[in-house]
């Protein structure tokens, strides 16, 4: 079992555990017993739903890694001050969403944004996105930052996750320097700067719900930058603007994977490719 347990924190989804929980232990001391509760009712809630969920289609259980890191981002962006049943409404959109809302083998949506933005906008749940560190001294964003772009390193998301924070940085300055500082100044400030962070490292680098490849990555950051910044001028600063961004975002790559898929079943097989599959058959 020890075995098993220091492979898995050798896995992606080990390491961002550990990032989230150490983010969790350094946040505490400001954001009190509340944060651990939103965290314990938002686990609970999401891993409770996984296994009810393939255990009713019929799949085999498994440990609910997946779950439970859906369980701490969405708990993190939450603010502690949220009614538990708000927590709980998030958990649950977000594990249905994973196995309702698919494209192919995989889930469509990221399941932590699409929880979050459906709550926020029924229940109007509060986000405070705490899990940036917003709440301490300025100095504690580095933290967020090598942490994240540590694992964004070792999950191959780098340019992704560059190519999203400087289109970001760089339209809320263009906006700035064309008159609207009043508007966007809050975006260079925290607790924006470490919700951005914290949302670009742990949240737009999702495997299954974002690109692999390097120029897929660089376009898909680019697109969730963009409608980020439109809806954030749109909404004027409602919390609930980067989720929101990460769903358009993955409608984007879904109809775009999906169009790839139908350019590939549409090429014609040559002669050999057809013998070649009828011999395998």
């Amino acid at each position: 079992m020890t075995g098993r347990l220091r492979g898995f924190f050798r896995t992606p989804k080990g390491q961002l555990l550990l990032v989230l929980l150490g983010l969790t232990v350094v946040a505490l001391p400001v954001e009190g017993h509340g944060a651990l509760l939103t965290e314990a009712a938002a686990v609970a809630t999401t891993v409770a739903a996984d296994c009810t969920l393939f255990a009713a289609r019929g799949k085999r259980l498994r440990f609910p890694s997946g779950a439970i890191l859906t369980g701490l981002i969405v708990a993190m962006v939450l603010s502690p001050d949220v009614p538990l049943l708000f927590t709980v409404c998030s958990g649950l959109v977000a594990i249905l969403s994973k196995h309702v809302i698919r494209a192919g083998r995989g889930h469509l949506l990221n399941p932590a944004a699409i929880g979050l933005v459906v709550c926020a906008l029924a229940l109007s749940s509060e986000q405070s996105w705490w899990g940036g560190l917003g709440n301490l001294p300025a100095i504690f964003i580095l933290l967020v930052a090598l942490a994240g772009l540590w694992l964004g390193a070792r999950l191959n998301k780098l340019p992704g996750i560059l190519t999203f924070l400087g289109l970001y940085f760089a339209l809320f300055t263009a906006a700035a320097l064309a008159g609207q500082a009043v508007l966007v100044s809050d975006i260079f400030q925290q607790p924006f700067t470490g919700a951005a962070l914290f949302f670009a490292c742990f949240m737009l680098t999702d495997p299954p719900t974002s690109p692999a490849r390097v120029r897929d990555q660089i376009w898909f950051g680019g697109a969730v930058a963009l409608v980020a910044f439109g809806l954030y001028l749109v909404t004027a600063g409602n919390a609930v603007y980067l989720p929101l961004a990460l769903v358009a975002g993955n409608l984007l790559e879904g109809a775009r994977r999906a169009s790839l898929a139908r350019a590939h079943q549409s090429v014609p097989r040559s002669p050999s490719q057809e013998f070649s599959g009828a011999a395998l058959g």
